[in-house]
C-alpha cells in the first residue's frame, strides 16, 4: 500500500525539482534573455519543456514500477494504459507546479528553498503518513488544492482496485483544474517578466 505512495512521491519531488532548477538555471545563466530576443513564440518554448519533462517523468514511472515489481512482487490489478494515462494528467499540476516556484523565484537557491517548503507542505498534506480520517478538518479540506493527493488516490484506484478511467474522472476532472490554474499563473508571470 505504501509503495504507490512512494512511486508518486519520487514522481513527484524529481518533477517538480528538475523543472524548476531547470528554468531557473536558464535565467541565472542569460539562455532565457537570448530566447526571447528570437522569434520563438514564448508557448512554443513553455510547451516543449512541459513534453520534454512529460517524457522524463514517463520514464520514471516506468523504471519504479518495474522495480516494485521486481522486487517487491507488486500486482496491478488495473490497466497500464490507464495508470500511464493517470500520471500524464497528474504531471500537467504536478510540472505546473514547478513552473511557478520558478516563476517566482530570481536564483536556484531561492527555487530550492521555496520547493522546500511547498513539497513538505503537499507532502504532508496528501494522506501519505495519515488517513484522511484522523485529519483534522482544515488539515482535510487542502486536499482539494493538492495534486499530489488526487496522484496518491487514482494511483492505489488503479493499481490495487482496478479502475478504469470513467470511474477516476472527478480526480483527472480536478487535476485538469489545477493543471490549468498553476500554468497559468506561471505562463502571465513569464510573461509579465
Amino acid at each position: 500500500y505504501s509503495l504507490i505512495s512512494l512511486i508518486v512521491l519520487v514522481i513527484t519531488l524529481v518533477g517538480t525539482a528538475l523543472i524548476t532548477l531547470n528554468v531557473v538555471r536558464e535565467r541565472e545563466s542569460g539562455l532565457e534573455e537570448q530566447l526571447r530576443s528570437t522569434v520563438l513564440d514564448r508557448f512554443v518554448y513553455f510547451l516543449g519543456k512541459f513534453i520534454f519533462f512529460v517524457f522524463i517523468c514517463l520514464f520514471e514511472v516506468v523504471l519504479c514500477l518495474l522495480f516494485c515489481r521486481l522486487v517487491y512482487g507488486l500486482e496491478n490489478q488495473g490497466s497500464f494504459a490507464n495508470y500511464l494515462i493517470v500520471n500524464v494528467v497528474f504531471f500537467f499540476p504536478l510540472l505546473g507546479l514547478g513552473y511557478v516556484i520558478a516563476a517566482f523565484s530570481r536564483t536556484q537557491l531561492q527555487a530550492v528553498y521555496m520547493l522546500t517548503i511547498v513539497l513538505i507542505l503537499l507532502t504532508m498534506l496528501c494522506t501519505m503518513f495519515t488517513h484522511l480520517s484522523s485529519m483534522p478538518q482544515w488539515a482535510a479540506a487542502t486536499r482539494f488544492a493538492n495534486p499530489v493527493y488526487y496522484g496518491i488516490e487514482s494511483s492505489r484506484m488503479v493499481i490495487f482496485k482496478g479502475a478504469t478511467l470513467a470511474n477516476l474522472a472527478p480526480m483527472l476532472g480536478w487535476m485538469l483544474c489545477l493543471g490549468v490554474v498553476l500554468n497559468a499563473v506561471a505562463f502571465i508571470r513569464f510573461r509579465k517578466a
